[in-house]
């Protein structure tokens, strides 16, 4: 998922069919609409962040539908610029507790359906 908006996030096209394959519900609303407001700001990133996932929690045990992970998101790599290759502002990004749902569809894909991005210094 973090590479498909990586990837999107380098043109801001938040309408992009990619960040569907990975997202439903809450975190694909979220992500949609922080790509709709960097484009809308002319804005678009460069870098990559980093990450380093981990499963938090299993549920139910016996036959998984969900899983929790959390993150501590390093964004200091992956920062916003002007169309003309300026950085947009001097915030060199920081590292963001994240917190994400990871939910079994019908067909058997696993997609996050719920992620939560705190504030910088918050990991």
């Amino acid at each position: 998922m973090m590479r498909d908006v990586t990837a999107v996030a380098a043109t801001s096209d938040y309408k992009n069919p990619r960040l569907a394959a990975h997202m439903t519900a809450q975190a694909l609303s979220f992500w949609t609409t922080a790509l709709a407001n960097q484009q809308a700001k002319g804005l678009v990133s460069h870098g990559a962040p980093k990450w380093s996932p981990r499963v938090t929690k299993v549920s139910p045990d016996s036959q998984p539908e969900r899983v929790e992970v959390t993150d501590c998101l390093d964004d200091s790599g992956w920062l916003k610029y002007l169309p003309d290759g300026e950085p947009a502002d001097q915030v060199a990004g920081g590292r963001h507790l994240s917190a994400a749902a990871i939910v079994r569809q019908p067909d058997g894909s696993w997609v996050v359906d719920q992620q939560v991005i705190g504030a910088i210094g918050t990991c």
